[in-house]
Formats: C-alpha cells, structure tokens, sequence
C-alpha cells in the first residue's frame, strides 16, 4: 500500500517568504542597527524551516507506521503522532507571528 502525503502548510509562511525575500534584497542598504535585527530574523527563519520539515517528517513517519502495523496498535500509535504533530504545528505558528512582526517592522526602518 503506497501513500501519499502533502507538504504540510503552516498559515502565512508564503507572505511571510515574500516579506523576506523583498528585505533580504534591501538589507544591504539599511543601517547597522537593521542589519542586525535581519540576523535574529534569519535564525527564526531558519528555526521554522526545521519546524516545517519535522511537520513533514512527523507525516511521513506515521503513515508509514501506518502501512507497518494492525489498524488497532496504529489507532493508539496514531493518536500519539497527531499531538506531536499538533505540538509542532503550533510552534511553527509561533514563529510565522513572531516574523510577519519582525519582517514588517525592519522593513518600516528601512530608508525605502
């Protein structure tokens, strides 16, 4: 049995990917102080990068497991991924809140 699974989505990771891509363009013209917020932004960038990919690997793994075992140890298996997954989703919903703020206000400082 083959099964397909889709990259997960996190709301507002596609804005926030536009955001910075746009400041990441106009960073080298900013100040000191700008360049420095953008290096703690891109540490939680790449933070939500690894949130993202464990979302797809946590899929991954538990339709795999899935494919592995009776459908009652799965149903007990099952529930415990779904929370992890959860755990993960939310933290990755932290991150996105956390840089569409950060985005927008470096690009309010930003001379442009």
């Amino acid at each position: 049995m083959s099964v397909q699974t889709e990259t997960p989505k996190v709301e507002g990771v596609d804005l926030l990917e536009q955001l910075r891509d746009e400041l990441k363009l106009q960073i080298h013209l900013g100040t000191t102080e700008a360049r420095a917020e953008w290096e703690v932004l891109e540490q939680k960038w790449l933070g939500l990068e690894g949130k993202l990919q464990d979302l797809g690997n946590a899929s991954t793994t538990a339709v795999r497991d899935f494919e592995k075992k009776s459908a009652t140890t799965f149903h007990n298996l099952g529930a415990a991924s779904k929370m992890t997954l959860k755990e993960v989703e939310a933290a990755a919903e932290l991150l996105v809140g956390e840089l569409l703020v950060g985005y927008k206000r470096l690009r309010k400082a930003l001379p442009f």
